[in-house]
């Protein structure tokens, strides 16, 4: 995997994650898989998300684990109902998802590896035409 259990602790308690996850680890590594399959089609416009998420330990990027960890925290704190999420966690998910739209948008460059022989842009689509054409006859 490609968080790691000890990488919750800067971000939440251990005893309140497994309150609220009931001591499943299961259900904690169901939300990490389904978070890097977000973040996955996000980042796979521009970047190799087989290299970034291969990677383990120190050699992973702080930004991508640090927003990976604040969704998986608030898809697992979902489970309880709406009122019981707190702010702060609300405000990180918000954080994380704004980051994700904008380095997707390619207004962010985060230090991530690009696809091999592949150009930067092969994967956007160009929109091209020209105005109608016109009638001149009255």
């Amino acid at each position: 995997m490609f968080i790691e259990t000890n990488d919750y602790s800067d971000h939440v308690q251990a005893d309140i994650l497994d309150k609220v996850i009931n001591s499943d680890s299961s259900t904690r590594i169901q939300a990490e898989v389904k978070i890097q399959s977000l973040i996955e089609s996000y980042l796979s416009v521009r970047y190799d998300v087989k290299n970034i998420f291969n990677k383990s330990g120190s050699a992973r990027n702080p930004t991508v684990v640090m927003y990976m960890i604040d969704m998986v925290v608030y898809r697992v704190f979902s489970r309880l109902s709406p009122g019981q999420i707190p702010q702060h966690i609300n405000d990180k998910y918000s954080d994380a998802l704004l980051w994700l739209k904008m380095v997707s948008a390619g207004k962010l460059e985060p230090d991530l590896p690009k696809p091999l022989g592949e150009s930067l842009g092969s994967k956007f689509n160009v929109k091209y035409g020209s105005e109608r054409k016109r009638n001149p006859y009255y």
